[in-house]
């Protein structure tokens, strides 16, 4: 037969299983929260590779410009030389150094602007991809770790559902057994006394005989 502190033990347990439960429920839904979060994050990081390569077409457009411009320097320069032929060989050597030395400034000035631009380049999408491969791998991992954290979780919740099921089952049966020897002792009870009575009503009788 089971006693009161039994069932007293067996009520705290199944309380105990349900906070358990509840408790598991909530970090559960934290590990959501923080799942899209991350996925926030992978977002702002595609927004940043897309402004990067936006930078990088407006550094193709400076190259292609400054090109442009000294496509325009050699056509002014074989103007200039035409022109320079009228004048005299003094004037003409003087100018003609002159723009040489202007030419090959710009030149030297474009060739290190452009040559900054393609390494700045090379630098900016090197640091981009290293990010995301370092941003792909963590977030693999982050969300592998999740996954599994959430599998042990959900497992976890079910292995609890089920020992309180079987809990609750174990109480039920206990209390319909408990039910049902009330039930023969008072029957048993109600037998005796009956019989009790059945022999007193005899005796009477004798006693009357």
């Amino acid at each position: 037969m089971i006693s009161l502190e039994q069932v007293q033990i067996l009520d705290e347990k199944i309380k105990q299983a349900v906070s358990l439960i509840s408790t598991l429920r909530e970090e559960n839904a934290q590990l959501r929260s923080t799942l899209l979060d991350y996925e926030n994050r992978i977002k702002d990081l595609g927004s940043v590779v897309t402004s990067l390569e936006d930078g990088q077409s407006k550094i193709e457009l400076g190259i292609l410009d400054a090109i442009s411009r000294l496509d325009n320097l050699d056509i002014a320069a074989s103007v200039n030389k035409e022109s320079f032929e009228e004048l005299s060989i003094s004037e003409e050597t003087e100018i003609v150094n002159e723009e040489n030395i202007e030419k090959n400034d710009h030149s030297e000035q474009l060739e290190n602007i452009a040559k900054d631009s393609i390494i700045s380049e090379e630098k900016i999408v090197e640091e981009v991809t290293e990010e995301e491969v370092a941003e792909e791998e963590v977030t693999e991992e982050e969300v592998a770790e999740e996954v599994v954290a959430e599998e042990e979780v959900a497992e976890e919740e079910v292995a609890e559902e089920e020992v309180a099921e079987d809990e609750v089952a174990e109480d039920e049966v206990a209390e319909e057994e408990v039910a049902e020897e009330e039930v023969a002792e008072e029957e048993v009870a109600e037998e005796e006394v009956a019989e009790e009575e059945v022999a007193e009503e005899e005796v009477a009788e004798e006693e009357v005989a």
